[in-house]
């Protein structure tokens, strides 16, 4: 793809995911401030509809990116540096869970009678019945990390013990209406970290280290303003 039509494009998107309404030439010259003319932003119009970048509801309307070109656009601009999700307007279509936890190790399992298992982490204790065979696979598991203990005990389908774990968690829910609104039915725990896309939803998920850990999982719509989360 050439400059000018580089420009156009990103002039486009960025305009649109702040109006969320479709622009006519004329509209993107003015608002982009564009040097170009209105009839050869026409042109480029159509040469990034031919290569599926661009569309139009009909051909008397303006123009808005594809979900492809949200995508592309996504995968060069996107980041979560710098952001607070402490205040998301509902209407804007962004849900974001964070999971804050210190990631302990675990340090010593113990056999209290034949009655409990205790597994001693760094800060913290949890306390299960006891059985021979979970005594003899959470002493294989010491030294390793509280949240790679919980995804292990999911893994082998231990989904009680690893609810057990739960309360060395603190979650946290940002709009959860836009999840509910579209019935979404992506599940954190089936991403790995980084950026997704699936039809019109950006997914991202990352890993932020600042004294307690905290996973941050989130889903929006591709045409959403993600600026709005700044801190800038």
């Amino acid at each position: 793809m050439n400059e000018k039509l580089q420009i156009v494009l990103i002039n486009l998107i960025e305009l649109y995911i702040k109006k969320q309404s479709p622009l006519s030439s004329n509209k993107l010259k003015k608002e982009a401030h564009l040097a170009f003319s209105a009839s050869s932003i026409r042109s480029y119009f159509q040469q990034l509809e031919n290569i599926g970048l661009i569309k139009k509801e009909h051909s008397s309307s303006g123009s808005y990116p594809t979900i492809k070109a949200m995508q592309k656009f996504w995968q060069k601009n996107f980041s979560l540096n710098n952001f607070s999700f402490e205040k998301i307007p509902e209407e804007v279509n962004i849900y974001i869970k964070e999971k804050v936890f210190d990631n302990q190790l675990l340090k010593n399992v113990y056999n209290v009678n034949n009655k409990f298992i205790i597994l001693e982490f760094e800060k913290d204790e949890v306390v299960y019945k006891y059985s021979n065979e979970l005594f003899i696979l959470f002493s294989s598991l010491k030294n390793i990390l509280l949240d790679e203990l919980k995804k292990y005990l999911l893994h082998i389908n231990l989904l009680k013990e690893a609810k057990k774990l739960e309360p060395l968690y603190i979650y946290k829910e940002y709009n959860p209406k836009f999840i509910y609104l579209n019935n979404i039915k992506f599940n954190e725990q089936d991403f790995n970290y980084g950026l997704y896309f699936s039809d019109a939803f950006l997914i991202y998920k990352t890993l932020i280290k600042n004294g307690s850990y905290k996973e941050v999982f989130l889903i929006g719509d591709i045409y959403s303003d993600f600026s709005i989360l700044s801190t800038k």
